[in-house]
């Protein structure tokens, strides 16, 4: 009989716990490398995956996962611009997941990016991809990293993520089966599907507002809409 989601989820959590017990030796997953280990600084910034958003920048959190970023810019159809880094699947601790960092561009910048575009790729969703130019692209890598979503390829249940993260200040009912879990205060919203499949979004709690806004009108990181 094959294993549920959850079973599996309780094994890979058992294995981590025995990690943590001393004289096992360092690891990632000391580092922080768990979805649920979560904190803010003194300054109110989300420390989350050993780096802080709204300090690290993406050439930081490149070298600290040992890991390549797909750096590309994307216009909404509604003429929305974001600028992100698609770090496809890596493993971060006992998990692998699809990372999506979504950087902070300063204006003129942003004008400096959007002159020099190349031809964009269509993608399914009507976002337009561009790639940028080498010299844009070495300044991407100089920007602060405002947010992250993070998708495990393997999924937990309710019960897991309360036990984990607490229970949400509120939960709200999305398209599709969908429902979304906010947690304002510690700078992480998780969407779920009924499939138990879930995104997590992690933010400083400053931006809050304009992230949950976003995410509930179906707007997440580019770099994953529409393949």
């Amino acid at each position: 009989m094959p294993l549920s989601k959850s079973v599996i989820f309780l094994i890979l959590v058992f294995l981590i716990s025995a990690l943590l017990i001393p004289g096992c030796g360092k690891s990632h997953i000391e580092k922080g490398y768990l979805p649920w280990q979560v904190s803010l600084n003194a300054s109110g910034q989300v420390e989350v995956f050993d780096i802080t958003l709204g300090k690290a920048t993406l050439e930081e959190v490149v070298n600290q996962w040992h890991a390549e970023a797909k750096v590309a810019l994307f216009e909404s159809p509604e003429g929305d611009l974001s600028l992100e880094g698609y770090f496809g699947r890596i493993k971060l601790g006992a998990f692998s997941a699809h990372l999506v960092a979504r950087l902070t561009v300063p204006p003129d910048l942003m004008e400096a990016f959007v002159a020099g575009r190349v031809k964009p790729a269509p993608m399914p969703s009507g976002v337009k991809r561009y790639k940028l130019k080498s010299q844009h692209l070495r300044q991407a890598y100089q920007l602060v990293v405002a947010e992250l979503t993070y998708i495990p390829l393997i999924g937990s249940d309710d019960e897991l993520l309360r036990q984990r993260f607490g229970k949400p200040s509120e939960r709200q009912h999305l398209a599709e089966g969908r429902s979304l879990w906010v947690y304002p205060d510690k700078g992480v919203l998780i969407i779920l599907d009924e499939d138990d499949k879930e995104v997590f979004q992690y933010f400083n709690p400053e931006d809050y507002q304009q992230v949950h806004e976003r995410l509930k009108a179906g707007q997440k990181n580019t770099a994953l809409v529409g393949g």
